[in-house]
């Protein structure tokens, strides 16, 4: 007894169709375990009075990923499981480190933290202490400024500050002003 080739076709495909959905659910079931495990974490980050804060980061310790407060101090991420930790931080206040656990919603306080501006020197590309410093770091004041009459701060600073030039490009009031600080290769 011979089958025919239609019919072995068609047993071929059916046993072809069962793998590929053995294969699909295969791959399906550990990746929906690994959804499940993720949660939504929301939350309210404000000051020490109670204040919201705006763009405030929070991440996830270790990942990648993270959000910003909106205006209401409000945020949402998603969190891969239980034993996550956040890391709140923002300019001024002292950062927070804190473990999700079976949270869904988190009231956050920062603490401000204050700094004098005597030890810290703010500068183009980050801030040091003034003891770590190398270079040069002049200070003027607004009241020695305010003591000669020019027609621009810029020209009021003029013999000011050591290693600092600064021209008029013309004789015209409110002209451009050319500053140099030690040597041509300046501003």
């Amino acid at each position: 007894m011979k089958s025919s080739p239609k019919k072995t076709n068609f047993l071929f495909s059916m046993i072809h169709w069962r793998r590929l959905k053995l294969l699909w659910i295969a791959l399906l079931l550990p990746a929906s375990s690994l959804l499940a495990q993720q949660k939504i974490v929301n939350g309210t980050v404000t000051s020490e009075t109670g204040e919201p804060l705006q763009g405030v980061s929070v991440q996830l310790k270790n990942a990648g990923t993270g959000a910003f407060t909106d205006k209401n101090g409000k945020f949402s991420i998603v969190v891969p499981d239980n034993a996550a930790i956040l890391v709140v931080s923002f300019i001024g206040y002292q950062a927070k480190e804190l473990p999700v656990k079976n949270s869904t919603a988190l009231n956050i306080k920062l603490q401000s933290e204050a700094k004098t501006m005597n030890d810290v020197v703010v500068i183009g590309y980050g801030s040091v202490k003034r003891n770590d410093l190398t270079g040069s770091v002049s200070t003027i004041k607004g009241a020695d400024l305010n003591r000669q009459k020019a027609p621009s701060f810029l020209e009021a600073m003029q013999g000011k500050v050591a290693g600092v030039q600064i021209t008029s490009q013309s004789g015209e009031p409110g002209a451009g002003v050319a500053i140099n600080i030690r040597g041509s290769n300046s501003l």
